[in-house]
């Protein structure tokens, strides 16, 4: 079943993730605005508290001139020394106000007023301690002196207190405006707090209500996974059960199965094919572990597909779905054997089944061999009968002729009575011969030795070689089975063999080579030969009756070798290459014996 996405709780989880980063956002807009609150109220707060400070000063410094005026006013009308007493102090603060003052002032607009003050108040001063300084005589005209001084002394006091009443002013003004402002942000942020606090407990609720039921569907998930896990578990185990079962079955299979997948390209056509899977079968038959196999291309691992045209028969069985059967003679990365092929389209994929048919091949190859061998025998047979009653007639005569012939005349006929005879005589060995060649024997099976065999056969010709100042050399693989053969007739067989190749070769340069080893199951001989070779158009007549290459041949030596072996069940196949030599090879399959025992 295809995957589909839960676009329920896809969405749940958006809507999540937008509802926790808007109340993020909304909180930290919030708490940033009760910090610039708070911020204000502070501010405004210690602005009404330092306006309050700088009131206190001024009323200090204006507290401090009236006691230093009042002390003063009092020693001119009484003359009373101890109403100076508070001038000193007095004139102390004022100064120690005023500086105060001046320390602490922030607006740039209140410096001009607060100079003037400080001018006006040290001259204020400065005007009391020359009151102080008016002596005691009792004169009309220090009594108008003293008026007059107490005059100006007023009018320079009401003068200050002018201007300390619009510093006043402009401070409470100031204060005023500050207070207002205190007042106002001294509400809003508790209430930003409270806000602030509100909205993050609902948001909390709110996520925490969306976390709980979001963590009720994951535990209701969690379950459902689980018992859909249990049923896939289950399912699993049932499939690889039966993949298993299913790769016995082909593994143990004598057909070879492989799979593949296209391999495409920009274009969309198929530039190769990957393998996918192989089982025994197709294991043995390329000498590789599937685990070699699995996820390489095959025109890389075995080009020999494309020039055998299989490779294209493969793609258009991906591109029409139609199915391929064929049986090819595949001769690529060394292998050289008769397949049976049915691919059929898998996918966008090909499923191609193979069976090595080589040894039915082989089989069928010798089976009408011995079929034209046979009508060759018949043939040959009625050919002789037909020809040695006459035959035997021209020897009966000409036995009697020369019985008879008298003596004056048969020295003048002997030259042509011994012509008579020696073709009597050479038709005869012919009849024979062909009538060898082409019979059915009965075969002496008995277990031979594949070394004791080539080696008798080097023996036999080796007198040939000798003669021909050529070499012989006999390679046998270790550990070969023994064959089951008639032995006579294999040894004649392979004697004219090896015979042939000793006649093809050149006197002093010839070198003869019988080799023996093991392919697979089967027990193969090859003899090879250094000399002028067979030509392409010669080849397929090579065991023909009466053919021979060489003159004055009868042609029916590798005749007779084919028929024995034929009758041995042997395949026989040749390689030749002209001016470098020729290789017959004998396949003895391990299958052959109880099938000759049985024809026996």
């Amino acid at each position: 079943m295809p995957y589909r996405p839960n676009t329920t709780r896809a969405s749940e989880l958006r809507l999540m993730g937008l509802l926790y980063v808007g109340t993020l956002l909304l909180l930290f807009g919030v708490l940033y605005f009760t910090y610039k609150s708070f911020g204000k109220y502070r501010e405004a707060q210690q602005q009404v508290r330092h306006l309050n400070r700088e009131l206190l000063l001024m009323e200090t410094s204006l507290s401090a001139l009236k006691d230093a005026e009042t002390g003063c006013r009092g020693y001119l009308l009484t003359h009373d020394t101890t109403f100076l007493a508070p001038y000193g102090p007095a004139a102390d603060s004022l100064t120690a106000c005023i500086a105060e003052l001046e320390r602490i002032n922030t607006d740039p607009g209140m410096e001009p007023r607060l100079q003037a003050f400080s001018l006006l108040s040290n001259a204020m001063l400065d005007h009391l301690s020359g009151l102080a300084v008016i002596g005691p005589a009792d004169s009309s005209a220090r009594a108008q002196r003293v008026r007059d001084e107490l005059m100006e002394s007023k009018m320079k006091m009401d003068v200050l207190r002018d201007h300390h009443q619009r510093m006043v002013g402009d401070l409470r003004l100031s204060q005023a405006a500050f207070l207002e402002e205190e007042r106002a942000f001294g509400w809003s942020t508790p209430f930003m707090l409270l806000l602030y606090a509100v909205m993050a407990i609902m948001a909390t609720a709110l996520l925490f209500w969306r976390l709980f039921r979001t963590l009720k569907q994951a535990q209701l998930a969690e379950a459902e996974i689980k018992q859909k896990a249990v049923l896939l578990d289950t399912e699993v185990h049932s499939r690889e059960f039966a993949e298993r079962s299913l790769r016995r079955v082909l593994d143990t299979s004598p057909i070879g199965i492989m799979s593949f997948r296209a391999v495409r390209g920009p274009m969309g056509t198929i530039d190769d094919l990957e393998w996918l899977f192989t089982n025994d079968a197709g294991e043995g038959l390329l000498d590789r572990k599937a685990e070699e196999l699995v996820g390489k291309r095959l025109l890389v691992e075995m080009p020999g597909n494309r020039s055998a045209g299989l490779f294209d028969a493969y793609v258009q069985v991906v591109e029409s779905g139609q199915a391929f059967r064929a049986e090819q003679h595949y001769t690529g990365e060394g292998l050289d054997l008769w397949l049976s092929i049915h691919a059929v389209r898998l996918l966008d994929g090909v499923l191609v089944m193979f069976m090595d048919i080589s040894a039915q091949k082989r089989a069928h190859a010798i089976a009408i061999e011995s079929s034209r061998l046979e009508l060759t025998d018949r043939i040959a047979r009625t050919v002789a009968h037909e020809v040695r009653n006459p035959l035997t007639n021209l020897h009966l005569a000409l036995e009697q002729l020369n019985d008879e012939l008298p003596a004056a005349q048969r020295e003048e006929a002997e030259p042509y009575i011994s012509i008579l005879e020696r073709n009597i005589q050479r038709i005869g060995q012919l009849i024979s011969e062909m009538l060898e060649s082409a019979k059915r024997r009965e075969l002496d099976l008995a277990p031979c030795h594949v070394a004791d065999l080539m080696n008798k056969v080097m023996r036999r010709v080796a007198d040939r070689l000798a003669l021909q100042n050529m070499k012989g050399e006999v390679s046998v693989e270790t550990d070969l089975p023994d064959v089951r053969v008639d032995h006579d007739l294999v040894e004649l067989a392979f004697t004219n063999l090896a015979v042939n190749a000793i006649e093809a070769m050149e006197p002093h340069r010839g070198r003869l080579f019988l080799k023996a080893y093991r392919d697979g199951a089967d027990v193969i001989i090859e003899i090879m030969d250094n000399g002028r070779g067979v030509p392409p158009e010669e080849l397929a007549r090579l065991f023909e009756p009466y053919y021979s290459g060489r003159a004055g041949g009868l042609g029916l030596g590798l005749t007779t070798s084919r028929t024995i072996l034929n009758s041995h069940g042997v395949s026989v196949d040749v390689k030749s290459e002209v001016g470098k030599g020729t290789t017959f090879i004998l396949r003895f399959p391990t299958n052959v014996m109880d099938r000759v025992e049985r024809v026996a």
